[in-house]
């Protein structure tokens, strides 16, 4: 490969601050694999039977397979990539408006317990689409409805796992 092309450099992680990010991402997604089992309580017993026919353990070890796997192949993408400073061009607009959503989110872990799934995916999701610009009612009320109650509905009732009920249900 040639210098006009910019892929000049061997595989490096020297100055390449994305390929340290996702070796982190790699590292908490085999903690986070191996810490399921211990934060995750066993399912209720019924006779000797479980209200649920999955394991509740399945969802979060899908989840932190798929982040070791996606962020390796992340990893190999970045390293293949020529040296680019990521930060370049960064509006402080861009990472305001991230830092807040990643604040709203929060507040989604926050309250996801108390006020429950549905409730929660309400209101981030409300919050959400107006700090983004929506101003439609319709499509606001289809997103901040109509989507938490789908993910509601098709985990509780077709694949039988439970969610946090909350103060409406």
């Amino acid at each position: 490969m040639t210098n006009d092309e910019g892929r000049d450099q061997k595989y490096t992680l020297r100055g390449n601050i994305e390929a340290y990010v996702l070796i982190g991402m790699m590292v908490l997604a085999a903690v986070f694999y191996l810490l399921i089992p211990y934060q995750i309580e066993k399912p209720k017993m019924l006779f000797g039977r479980a209200f649920m026919d999955m394991k509740p353990t399945l969802f979060p070890a899908l989840a932190a397979i798929g982040m070791f796997v996606l962020s390796g192949v992340a990893l190999v993408q970045s390293l293949r990539a020529p040296l680019k400073d990521p930060f370049k061009g960064l509006d402080r607009q861009i990472a305001v408006q991230l830092t807040i959503i990643i604040v709203i989110l929060y507040g989604f872990a926050i309250t996801f317990e108390p006020f429950g799934y549905w409730l929660s995916g309400i209101l981030v999701s409300l919050t959400l689409s107006l700090f983004l610009g929506n101003r439609n009612i319709w499509t606001l009320l289809i997103l901040s409805v109509g989507v938490p109650s789908f993910i509601y509905f098709v985990f509780t009732k077709l694949l039988l796992v439970s969610l946090p009920e909350g103060i409406i249900f």
